[in-house]
């Protein structure tokens, strides 16, 4: 789980624990064989890795709810070409 405190008046958010968590093989498995093993962008099946729809940055500012971080619906399969050039 993600490691929330607050510093002043803004929350602040360790990732290591969400990056750990989309690295672990049953995750990625899950994720990639959802996503039929290829980039939900461009179709690519090459370099794919697991993005957060929603950042960690995103429940720094209150737009998304912490618990919720690292839910089958808040993850996707890219390329790394599409996660790189994807807006933040």
């Amino acid at each position: 789980e993600i490691g929330v405190r607050l510093v002043g008046s803004e929350m602040c958010i360790r990732d290591s624990s969400s990056s750990a968590f989309i690295n672990r093989k049953d995750v990625r498995d899950a994720i990639f064989s959802r996503d039929n093993n290829k980039c939900i962008i461009c179709g690519s099946t090459d370099n794919l890795q697991i993005d957060h729809i929603h950042s960690v940055y995103s429940v720094i500012k209150g737009q998304y709810p912490l618990e919720r971080l690292n839910s089958e619906e808040n993850l996707r399969t890219l390329c790394n070409h599409c996660n790189a050039s994807k807006i933040p």
